[in-house]
């Protein structure tokens, strides 16, 4: 959503901080929500400038380049090092405290390998019902990959 030009945002600061309308009528007079005007406002005052905020990009990862580096070679020595014991030893060596679900994403990706971009879902038509073909997964496709993935399907059934 495009914020707000800051020049409309200056008029509506500047007609409340007038002192003769509420929040409700500068709202109503420039035909936006109350709550907008409120925080018009309250920018103003703590910062003395209406301009808009910068968008944020989301939360920082919780790992940093070292931590990653450390479970790296946590799991190349130990592989089979339990979850919970990986979180303990990440707690102790580098201090920080990571979920169960980052531990276990981050010891999914060093013990499978990591995820390909390229990778595909091939999806076959296998039973027609009432003229619709029932679609059923049959496996990931990744064409880069070094061998053939259909060998190793066929040796496994």
């Amino acid at each position: 959503m495009k914020p707000i030009s800051e020049d409309l945002r200056q008029r509506i600061v500047a007609v409340y901080e007038e002192g003769q309308w509420s929040y409700s009528q500068v709202a109503e007079r420039f035909r936006m929500s109350v709550r907008s005007v409120i925080r018009f406002v309250k920018q103003y005052r703590e910062i003395g400038s209406v301009l808009p905020k910068p968008p944020s990009n989301g939360s920082q990862p919780t790992m940093n380049a070292t931590d990653i580096q450390y479970l790296k070679d946590t799991l190349a020595s130990h592989p089979d090092v339990p979850q919970d014991e990986l979180k303990e030893l990440l707690r102790m060596a580098t201090g920080t405290q990571v979920s169960q679900s980052t531990a276990s994403c981050h010891r999914r990706d060093f013990l499978e390998g990591l995820r390909y971009k390229g990778c595909e879902e091939v999806w076959l038509p296998t039973v027609t019902f009432r003229g619709r073909a029932l679609f059923t997964q049959v496996m990931p496709v990744v064409s880069h990959l070094p061998f053939n993935i259909g060998s190793i399907v066929q040796e496994k059934c």
